[in-house]
């Protein structure tokens, strides 16, 4: 909900002429964030609140028809990979490793077709995921991998 009322409030700035550039935008999502988490923590008396934010964590994993058991180097290059990405996978490749997903899994490097933000699509999404993320004393992960693995709860 919080991520399509931000969208709401550029599409409303955008119509009235005021155009959210990219470089603005973090400082921005930041001022948004504090704002609501500051107002969930102030109580009366002096109490605490725990404020619980539920957010699902962006796949490294691809999916649908995207899935794959095996990338070419030429997946990673069409959907725009960083260079420091590229030359990682091009040094596997060179010594004949295949670009799966459980080697993928292990470098950290996203699939092609994942949508997360290291990726090819999903910065603009995870930019929302960093700045609340930075915003709080302490957070819980639960990983994908350890999940797959049969981990219960699969925290990381």
């Amino acid at each position: 909900p919080l991520l399509r009322l931000w969208r709401a409030a550029v599409r409303v700035g955008e119509e009235l002429g005021r155009v959210v550039r990219p470089e603005e935008e973090g400082s921005m999502l930041r001022g948004f964030y504090s704002c609501l988490t500051e107002r969930a923590h102030r109580r009366l008396g002096g109490e605490s609140v725990t404020l619980l934010l539920l957010q699902p964590s962006p796949s490294v994993r691809a999916s649908g028809a995207a899935a794959s058991d095996a990338f070419a180097l030429g997946d990673f290059e069409a959907a725009g990979f960083s260079q420091r990405a590229l030359g990682r996978l091009r040094a596997l490749e060179a010594k004949g490793i295949a670009l799966t997903p459980p080697v993928l899994e292990k470098l950290g490097i996203p699939a092609p077709g994942s949508g997360h933000p290291r990726a090819d699509g999903g910065r603009a999404a995870g930019a929302h995921v960093e700045e609340l993320t930075s915003l709080v004393d302490g957070h819980i992960e639960l990983s994908e991998p350890l999940a797959a693995a049969g981990r219960s709860p699969p925290i990381d």
